[in-house]
């Protein structure tokens, strides 16, 4: 190579993808039903979020290379003076509901709970909670800070502020 050559860098790649079975599509599909069911019963409001929400809006359907069901509920809403605390409810009353059938994990990972169908543990859905915040103070208290206790740079916290 001449010293005006350069060796181009391959871009890194991400992880293998993943290709589902029919029976893994199909304990998805359980997977969906029964929570929306309990959700439902229980008066949770739901969303369908992530790379679920891409599939069901590109493909009508599930995403060949996902292994989870990504729904979002409220953590609370207040509406008309009553306080509705969403997550608490999932988190209490949902496993009953669901079963035995079914495995209901509570914040294995920070952005929410995980179910799993007990006959087929290699897929999942993700039930993220999403937190409302009154204002951007109390928004900022808590992007000012990093996971261990210490606080985040004034920069930082300016970059997030000016993303929302």
């Amino acid at each position: 190579m001449s010293e005006h050559t350069e060796k181009k860098k391959s871009p890194k790649l991400g992880p293998e993808p993943t290709l589902l079975s029919r029976s893994q599509v199909d304990a998805l599909y359980t997977l969906l039903q029964h929570v929306t069911d309990g959700l439902k019963q229980l008066e949770i409001p739901y969303i369908l979020t992530g790379g679920s929400l891409l599939g069901a809006i590109r493909q009508h359907s599930i995403l060949f290379c996902d292994d989870d069901i990504d729904l979002a509920i409220l953590e609370t809403e207040e509406n008309n003076g009553n306080c509705h605390n969403y997550y608490e409810r999932a988190k209490s009353e949902l496993p009953a509901l669901l079963g035995d059938q079914f495995q209901y994990s509570v914040r294995p990972w920070e952005g929410g709970d995980k179910v799993r169908i007990k006959s087929c543990s290699n897929v999942f859905l993700d039930l993220f909670v999403i937190r409302k915040y009154n204002n951007i103070d109390e928004l900022v208290e808590v992007i000012g800070v990093k996971k261990n206790g210490d606080p985040q740079s004034d920069d930082y916290v300016r970059e997030i502020v000016g993303i929302i």
